[in-house]
């Protein structure tokens, strides 16, 4: 009796499989009435303006050579910084989008991982890709060419949310100083995004949300920092700091009596308009760590009572 062949079946199928997807691919980069889809492989194969005239071999070779969701998400960052120099924030976000149904398209199964969900979500957000770089390569302007692996190293290297809550201020400080107020708001949603991302339940932990309100925000993190280190040095104050405060100052009532001279130093050394808002912080404070009704009976003396003539 002869030896029985092998069977080429399952390798044809396989072929046909995956030529049913090019196929599939095909049809829907050319649906795509924006050329979004489209701009993105003529791009990652070397020429933008390729995009009105792909072909169904661009898509394979595009497959090929982005085989995996890890390369095509690391090729991400700089092509999106550059739609954005050329035209607008709004046409960036809609790269984004039309970026991530071009993986869903190619990847399948594998665009379903939790790890390249997370991956994706981080390389396309500039903010949360540029606290990732500063954090983990030194550098703010890495984020144009993050990688999943650099991800992943961040993750790594700050595997507990008290590492991470540290070194924000500091880099919220530093994005303030270069830019405005009103960009530090928006990279503290990205700092917090990112930590639900990163962190998981963790993130949910009640002290661990209310240590991350205290410290991003940069007049509750003087108060605590003036009360605790005798100091304004908030751009430096660390988790421990706010427990410490919290465990220094347990009553409302201790922590109302040390907030009249704080205030007075501050209404001295930067005016009227200063202490208003670090009062209003002061309340903010203490609704995080005290229960609000008791605390509404000693602060009713900051809106119209004594604490306001004190200070």
């Amino acid at each position: 009796m002869g030896d029985t062949p092998l069977e080429p079946g399952p390798v044809k199928d396989l072929g046909r499989i995956e030529a049913a997807k090019v196929d599939k691919l095909f049809e829907a980069v050319k649906q795509d009435k924006h050329k979004q889809m489209a701009g993105i492989v003529a791009t990652f194969l070397g020429d933008f303006n390729k995009r009105d005239n792909l072909t169904r071999q661009d898509i394979e070779d595009f497959t090929k050579k982005f085989s995996d969701p890890q390369g095509f998400i690391n090729a991400l960052p700089l092509f999106l910084h550059h739609i954005e120099i050329r035209n607008s924030v709004q046409k960036r976000e809609e790269y984004v989008l039309a970026a991530e149904t071009l993986g869903k398209l190619v990847y399948g199964d594998m665009w379903q991982d939790p790890t390249t969900k997370r991956a994706f979500q981080i390389a396309t957000d500039k903010r949360m890709a540029g606290i990732v770089a500063t954090f983990l390569l030194g550098d703010f302007n890495k984020r144009y060419n993050l990688t999943c692996q650099d991800i992943e190293d961040f993750i790594e290297q700050f595997s507990n949310p008290e590492a991470y809550k540290n070194a924000l201020p500091l880099f919220l400080l530093d994005i303030e100083i270069r830019n405005d107020e009103e960009k530090r708001k928006r990279y503290v949603l990205a700092a917090e995004i990112l930590g639900k991302l990163v962190y998981g339940d963790m993130w949910q932990d009640p002290t661990t949300k209310r240590a991350f309100q205290i410290a991003t925000d940069k007049r509750m993190a003087g108060i605590v920092a003036g009360l605790v280190l005798r100091n304004l040095n908030r751009n430096m104050l660390t988790y421990q700091d706010i427990e410490d405060f919290i465990e220094q100052f347990s009553n409302p009532e201790a922590y109302i009596n040390a907030l009249t001279p704080f205030l007075r130093r501050i209404k001295k050394d930067y005016g009227e308009d200063i202490k208003n808002a670090y009062v209003s912080a002061a309340k903010t404070l203490g609704e995080l760590v005290y229960n609000v009704n008791v605390l509404e009976q000693y602060l009713g003396q900051m809106d119209g009572g004594g604490m306001k003539g004190e200070v």
